[in-house]
């Protein structure tokens, strides 16, 4: 996942974020200039002589904000909205039915249906690409059961 962002928040500097989705490691640069890592969630860059820092709260799943110096945070990722857990939880019917392989499918499907759900604005998409999910997943687990 990358970000780039320049407004009044960054003091129109272009700020750019990145994250690996897999291995979960982050890079910064600020007005052009690479930010080191002090830990995972904060970084510093030097601006005028005067060491600053940015501080990162939550991750990509469930919401991200920066804050640049303890001023305003800047969101980068919204949080996840009720209606998308409840969409999401459908999967759970899986554990019900299917035990340990229904949960194992079902949970797999939970994880991606949030990240696929999350990247679409509107509702009725949500709900599209919830209920397509839903299909495959019940699809997977009636094949592996009738495999088995």
């Amino acid at each position: 996942m990358k970000r780039i962002i320049s407004n009044k928040s960054t003091n129109n500097k272009t700020l750019i974020y990145e994250e690996n989705n897999w291995t979960g490691k982050r890079k910064i640069s600020y007005d052009g200039q690479e930010c080191i890592a002090i830990d995972k969630f904060t970084f510093t860059y030097t601006e005028n002589q005067k060491e600053n820092y940015i501080n990162i709260g939550g991750n990509t799943l469930f919401g991200l904000k920066l804050k640049i110096n303890s001023n305003d945070s800047i969101t980068l990722v919204e949080k996840i909205e009720w209606y998308e857990y409840v969409m999401s939880a459908f999967f759970i019917i899986l554990v019900v039915l299917g035990g340990a392989i229904g949960g194992g499918i079902g949970g797999i499907f939970f994880v991606c249906n949030i990240y696929l759900i999350k990247s679409f604005k509107k509702i009725y998409f949500k709900i599209l690409i919830t209920l397509v999910m839903l299909g495959v997943s019940f699809g997977i687990y009636y094949l592996i059961i009738g495999l088995l």
